[in-house]
């Protein structure tokens, strides 16, 4: 069986036991906790060395969970790889139960990226627009992105959506590529 099945199925048994006790807020520092394990795969290097005792691998778990503000379960679920030697699909486990979350409670994450900062109000109209076209609850994250000429973009694992100069350029670029200038 390969890693991101074995994470799937820790993933699905994890929320089996806890999804009453998890909230948006609890899925979305998930995000955080992947992205440090993503960045600093050292951490799992160290924790699959033999010669350090259990008891101190699971201590170093403990502070990471409670770094992150983590309750119970997210410190049970960390455990449970480490004693049974999985601690390197933990980011994988993660993205599971954060995508199974979603599935279950039909929520889902956008990103939504403005070559501006936008006001409250603008923020309020693409979050209802996403709202309506998604027919789903949405959680939004809004962020600059300066390679937006004059845009939005739009994206979450299941959508993708831009209106910008960039892309409009883009198309141009790959027209011109094709088919050559014609004058």
């Amino acid at each position: 069986m390969n890693e991101n099945t074995i994470a799937q199925k820790y993933a699905s048994a994890f929320l089996n036991l806890y999804i009453n006790q998890l909230s948006i807020g609890h899925i979305e520092k998930l995000t955080l906790l992947e992205d440090f394990l993503n960045q600093n795969r050292f951490f799992y290097i160290s924790l699959r060395i033999p010669s350090i005792e259990l008891k101190i691998k699971l201590l170093a778990t403990s502070k990471l969970v409670k770094f992150f503000q983590f309750k119970q379960p997210i410190l049970t679920l960390v455990n449970i790889l480490l004693i049974n030697g999985r601690i390197e699909i933990l980011h994988k486990v993660l993205k599971h139960i954060r995508f199974e979350y979603a599935k279950r409670t039909n929520l889902e994450f956008f990103r939504v990226k403005s070559s501006h900062v936008l006001t409250t109000q603008e923020k309020s109209v693409v979050a209802k627009l996403i709202g309506f076209l998604s027919k789903s609850n949405i959680r939004t994250e809004f962020t600059l992105d300066k390679d937006l000429i004059v845009g939005l973009r739009i994206e979450s694992p299941s959508f993708l959506w831009e209106r910008s100069i960039r892309k409009e350029l883009m198309k141009v670029g790959k027209t011109i590529t094709i088919k050559g200038i014609q004058c």
